[in-house]
């Protein structure tokens, strides 16, 4: 039989959570299209994709559509120029949610003081959250999405494995930081291959759509 956890107990135990498209869905558009097949149900780009796997020029413009409607708003992304109501609360809800896990972390007693969140979304909304809170200054905490460096940052499992902390006076205390681990499972529209390695950067120097640079090519 098993023993209930108490609600002050549950500070002190590992915490990983899983996010996915419905985090997002008043910032950006899922895989879903209005498109029905015979049946009446609603297609989606990876439906279509199965349907036109021996059909070149079909999967070409289905990935142009995807990149355009799905990938490109979400890598010019600009938390500060969204202007709808339902954006602005998908917004306050990243916040909110991240104010939960570090009030959850300012009570937990181990020196390792880290949550997990798991996201099968390409967007950046927890980082973009997480850097507004850390702006605010209303929480001390540390963001691991596994990238080390400084003026090049690349991706590795094994940084999601270190947390950081402070010392006391005369460094007879250890403190530890309360840390949010991202990891992306499906990968991030800020990734990039670098020879052999993952390249993160949050701002890219994407500044056109692939529907505009094959027009531009086009007219040329």
């Amino acid at each position: 039989m098993f023993e209930p956890i108490e609600a002050l107990d549950a500070y002190n135990k590992n915490i990983n959570i899983l996010i996915g498209s419905g985090a997002s869905a008043d910032l950006f558009p899922t895989l879903a299209l209005a498109v029905k097949d015979a049946k009446g149900i609603r297609e989606t780009i990876e439906t279509l994709a199965t349907k036109f796997e021996n059909e070149t020029e079909k999967r070409t413009a289905l990935f142009m559509h995807y990149y355009n409607t799905c990938i490109f708003p979400v890598q010019t992304f600009n938390p500060s120029a969204v202007t709808s109501d339902e954006g602005k609360e998908n917004l306050e809800n990243y916040e909110i949610f991240l104010t939960t896990l570090l009030g959850l972390l300012d009570r937990r007693k181990d020196l390792n003081r880290k949550i997990n969140i798991f996201t099968t979304n390409y967007d950046g909304c927890l980082a973009h959250t997480a850097d507004s809170i850390l702006m605010k200054g209303s929480h001390d905490f540390v963001v691991n999405d596994g990238t080390s460096g400084f003026h090049r940052k690349h991706l590795h499992s094994k940084n999601f494995s270190t947390f950081q902390c402070q010392t006391g006076i005369f460094e007879r205390s250890n403190y530890g930081i309360p840390q949010l681990n991202i990891i992306h499972l499906h990968g991030s529209v800020y990734w990039s291959k670098n020879g052999e390695k993952i390249e993160v950067k949050y701002r890219g120097s994407v500044r056109i759509s692939v529907c505009e640079a094959v027009e531009s090519v086009t007219q040329s």
